[in-house]
């Protein structure tokens, strides 16, 4: 700490400028492990199923939600858009009589992803 002391006075650096830097590095660190965390939790959901949702019923379908998700954190942007557009291409085409023109302007999926509960192969068909 003395010698802490003596080169934030050698080189007349504010306290407040140490805290920040200190505060910076640290966060950058904790979101670091964060994604990190994100990502080994994606691939293990990915790449691992229990033994018991192996042979249910239902196809568990918990990876493609993960993948679902990821997906729309990444591309709500562009789903948005590209919505909008086919919306707008089936207004133009079918536009009630009522109307003279119909256009949307812009659509807002939200942030929270479709969730898939469960796949049933059909035998018969």
């Amino acid at each position: 700490i003395l010698g802490l002391g003596y080169g934030l006075g050698q080189y007349s650096v504010h306290i407040a400028v140490v805290l920040l830097v200190g505060l910076s590095l640290s966060l950058w660190k904790y979101t670091q492990s964060m994604r990190r965390a994100k990502r080994e939790k994606l691939l293990k959901a990915i790449s691992g199923r229990s033994e018991t949702k192996k042979y249910s019923d239902f196809e568990s379908v918990e990876w493609l939600n993960q993948c679902i998700e990821l997906a729309w954190r990444c591309r709500i942007d562009t789903l948005n858009s590209l919505v909008t557009a086919q919306l707008n291409q089936k207004f133009s085409a079918d536009c009630p009589a009522m109307f003279s023109y119909l256009k949307m302007d812009r659509l807002n999926l939200g942030p929270v992803p479709p969730i898939i509960e469960s796949v049933d192969a059909l035998t018969s068909y």
